[in-house]
């Protein structure tokens, strides 16, 4: 990428911030979105209330509306547990239903 270790060390120590095109090809290489990189997640508990929709979806065995709801919290919250996790449980129960048709 063309960056060198003391241009690292000043990210590191906040001295300084990648340019913005830097920080898009680092989300490119580590296969993540520029908010997990920058460390931003909604104020407003939308992490919390997407997980809970799915959840009450899934409850419901309203696959159809659940998994796009899935696949985008997914896209949002790529490393949030708890939406990773309702997210499986949801594709192996719409499976099960699925082959059971």
């Amino acid at each position: 990428m063309g960056v060198s270790v003391s241009a690292v060390y000043k990210w590191e120590s906040n001295q300084s911030t990648p340019e913005i095109g830097l920080i898009l090809e680092m989300a490119d290489l580590f296969h993540t979105s520029t908010d997990v990189l920058l460390g931003y997640e909604w104020r407003m508990g939308g992490s919390a209330s997407v997980l809970e929709k799915i959840v009450m979806l899934t409850k419901a065995k309203e696959y159809d509306e659940a998994i796009p709801e899935a696949e985008k919290a997914l896209k949002n919250y790529p490393n949030n547990f708890d939406i990773v996790y309702q997210s499986a449980q949801l594709y192996l129960e719409a499976g099960a239903e699925e082959e059971s048709r």
